[in-house]
């Protein structure tokens, strides 16, 4: 453990949560191992974790994931609590979860970011093309910078849209899946 706080700059307050999951299984990967996400447990990766095709999905709220150092992905989905002490690069990144929180301790560089419900602290400097937050939980540089909630219709094309101006999720994820543009 004092090896994984030795890599956590600066010193967040992620642990705090760590005592709620140490009654589950823990999880420790060395660098260039690929963790296994489908278990239900606490996720430590020492170090960083270049997954450039994957899509890290369904990470859900039994899951507690720490990445001691950079982390680089396709997309990723989480409704569950993940910390990464250095910068996370994605194309997507998808919080959905009113109770678990996304902690990236450098820079958040991100093509599509979607927060629907679900806590997302940079501590350094956001940078995201599209950007959407139903909660307005989206805070960066070192959470002086609170990013607003996103009206539906400011970001997401017409046809996305209900009667009354709301997106359809569901016909969102058919556009994601189809890898089909969904913003304006």
């Amino acid at each position: 453990m004092d090896r994984l706080v030795s890599n956590l700059e600066p010193a967040a307050e992620a642990f705090c949560y760590l005592e709620k999951y140490l009654a589950l299984p823990t999880f420790v990967y060395e660098p260039g191992e690929q963790p296994d996400f489908e278990r239900e447990g606490v996720h430590l990766v020492m170090g960083d974790l270049e997954v450039p095709e994957a899509v890290l999905n369904d990470l859900e709220n039994r899951q507690f994931i720490f990445v001691a150092g950079n982390l680089r992905c396709r997309e990723l989905w989480t409704s569950g609590w993940i910390f990464v002490s250095g910068a996370l690069r994605a194309n997507r990144v998808v919080g959905q979860s009113g109770c678990n929180n996304m902690l990236v301790c450098d820079t958040l560089e991100v093509r599509e970011l979607v927060e629907r419900g679900h806590s997302m602290t940079v501590i350094g400097e956001l940078k995201a093309e599209v950007f959407y937050s139903s909660h307005g939980m989206v805070t960066s540089e070192n959470e002086e910078t609170q990013h607003p909630e996103t009206s539906d219709g400011d970001v997401f094309l017409q046809e996305l849209l209900d009667e009354e101006g709301q997106v359809d999720w569901n016909k969102w994820y058919e556009f994601v899946e189809n890898e089909r543009r969904w913003h304006r």
